[in-house]
């Protein structure tokens, strides 16, 4: 299982000491991992502990997993300027053949720019690709902003289904 799905699937069963090893074991300068350092970080409230971690992998690399946390970091702290160049950038790197971890990163961030017809077709061409809860759980979240109630579910039941420890699916 490729390292970026292994992660989502640590966090949304709820075993933060599982992903904080799997990113702990991949190379230092690896974007994947410091997205989920800094997502672990965030999720204690340490912002600026995410902020040291995602900064400098997102400048190495302005299509990462790093890039898309600091873009959605910097939203959730006000930046809203800094968050809209990174999320721009992520939001269209995504073309047909793109694979589907793109897919998934541009759809986050179509999502997050609340450009829902772009978020619908990246996620739809992700979910097109193999069945993932993670791909599921954002498309219905997309579709709860947007409300569209009956799809939101559909893509939440999607989730559950492929596995029924994905917490955020529920």
């Amino acid at each position: 299982e490729p390292f970026p799905r292994a992660a989502r699937r640590a966090l949304a069963h709820g075993r933060a000491t599982e992903a904080e090893a799997l990113a702990k074991a991949r190379p230092a300068n690896d974007p994947a991992a410091a997205a989920v350092l800094a997502r672990l970080a965030i999720n204690r409230g340490a912002y600026d502990e995410a902020l040291k971690i995602l900064e400098p992998a997102a400048a190495a690399d302005p299509r990462s997993d790093a890039a898309l946390e600091l873009g959605l970091l910097n939203q959730r702290l006000g930046r809203n300027q800094q968050a809209t160049r990174l999320l721009t950038t992520l939001s269209r790197q995504a073309g047909q053949s793109a694979d589907v971890e793109t897919l998934f990163r541009a759809g986050r961030a179509a999502h997050a720019l609340a450009l829902p017809h772009d978020a619908d077709a990246y996620f739809k061409a992700a979910a097109e690709r193999g069945l993932d809860p993670a791909v599921q759980t954002e498309y219905g979240s997309m579709f709860l902003d947007i409300f569209y109630a009956a799809d939101a579910l559909k893509a939440f039941q999607a989730a559950v289904a492929a596995d029924p420890e994905w917490a955020p699916g529920y």
